[in-house]
């Protein structure tokens, strides 16, 4: 049973690599499969779920592996038909070529891009009279969940760092290149102590990497293309094992067999576990509509996915550490509503991926890159839940929108 619903998983998604002929839809559409079909599979042969060496469960229904990977396969296959209707009847374009321009920039967009290193001071020392560094890097939710302005700098500094980085490699003025390039060492800096790899490599390293390779690429034909690939992918590649290097020297040694039996594939294992549990009847989605109420105002206000998830399964770890276990899109739908969850899921995932291709087929530079951030921080609601995902995201949207009218293009020929 579960060998035939890998299989239909595999041909949905080669059916809409096929249709769709989107890279978008590629990244997203394989980042699920990878999470669901392929781990899903493995962990009903294992038959044991695994979270990290210290929580490890081998015993929960045959059943619940099923269910589970019967709703992954629903949900791939409405997301899918929904996104090739999208295309359909919306027409963006499928390559991605940028207009030639030349940026000026107004120097009150340092100001915006400044703002987060007022309230920086604050911050450290609430860091240092408080928690410690070493904790805040091992175990940052800890600290920021307690800590609104920390909270909203965690999500607006990265928007900030990516447009400094914009503003320098745009730049032809000589006091503005200089100033833009050292916000964007300091601002990448604080990014990476704040201890959230999502933050630093999601929001910050992976979009600005893409937008070079498009940006150096976009007249570039056959082997050279290829080649400024390799060397982008071999770059990508060091940087994902710095990541994990510095995962493991900020919250200690992560002891795991493989790739699928480690702390950072737990998707499927969170599914299960969820719908072995069946909590269900808890509406987690209202979350990412009231987080901006603040918890005084509303001491019942709606927890996130991530946080009924733990506080149930998870409560004695929930309590003493404040680090949190993901419930993912397919654990949260299952959370919101039972079984036809798999119809808010595959919506919420159509939502991010209409989102990032709409933006990505702009032919602004500057909606460009905001569409990379989305599109990178987006595939975070596979493994994880609407409020951390929509956050950071509607933060960066922010800024971005707000830093626009600071920045303008006027086009140019060549000859």
């Amino acid at each position: 049973m579960v060998e035939l619903m890998l299989l239909f998983m595999v041909l949905i998604y080669a059916f809409g690599i096929f249709n769709a002929k989107c890279m978008v839809y590629a990244f997203y559409g394989g980042f699920f499969l990878l999470n669901y079909g392929i781990d899903g599979a493995i962990t009903f042969y294992r038959g044991a779920l695994y979270f990290s060496p210290a929580f490890y469960y081998s015993y929960i229904d045959v059943n619940s592996y099923v269910y589970t990977m019967a709703m992954a396969n629903a949900c791939l296959l409405i997301y899918t038909l929904m996104y090739l209707y999208f295309l359909g009847i919306v027409r963006c374009d499928q390559k991605v070529f940028f207009e030639k321009k030349i940026f000026f920039f107004d120097k009150k967009v340092f100001l915006v891009i400044g703002l987060p290193l007022i309230f920086i001071p604050a911050v450290y020392k609430d860091v240092v009279s408080g928690i410690g560094f070493e904790i805040l890097l091992s175990n940052r939710q800890l600290f920021f969940s307690d800590n609104i302005i920390a909270q909203v700098l965690l999500y607006f500094v990265p928007a900030c760092c990516v447009v400094a980085f914009f503003v320098f490699w745009n730049s032809f003025d000589f006091l503005i290149k200089t100033l833009s390039l050292v916000l964007f060492v300091v601002l990448a800096g604080i990014t990476l102590l704040s201890g959230s790899r999502s933050s630093f490599v999601l929001s910050v390293v992976m979009p600005i990497f893409m937008y070079l390779f498009y940006e150096k690429t976009s007249n570039l034909k056959g082997g050279e293309k290829y080649y400024f690939f390799g060397l982008l992918s071999i770059a990508v590649f060091v940087l994902l094992q710095l990541s994990s290097f510095y995962r493991d020297k900020t919250r200690g040694e992560q002891d795991y067999e493989n790739l699928f039996v480690s702390p950072d594939v737990v998707s499927f294992d969170s599914s299960a576990f969820i719908v072995d549990s069946n909590i269900t009847g808890v509406f987690s989605y209202l979350s990412a509509v009231t987080f901006l109420v603040p918890r005084s105002f509303w001491p019942n206000k709606p927890e996130s996915g991530n946080v009924v998830y733990s506080s149930e399964l998870f409560g004695d770890r929930l309590m003493e550490t404040g680090a949190e276990m993901t419930a993912s899109i397919i654990g949260e739908a299952y959370i919101n509503f039972w079984y036809f969850g798999i119809i808010s899921s595959a919506v919420i995932l159509l939502g991010f991926t209409v989102a990032a291709k709409v933006l990505l087929s702009s032919r602004h530079e500057f909606l460009f890159l905001l569409g990379l951030m989305i599109f990178f921080r987006g595939s975070n609601i596979i493994r994880g839940d609407l409020l951390n995902t929509l956050l950071p995201i509607f933060f960066s949207a922010l800024a971005f929108f707000v830093l626009k009218k600071y920045v303008t293009g006027k086009k140019y020929l060549i000859g």
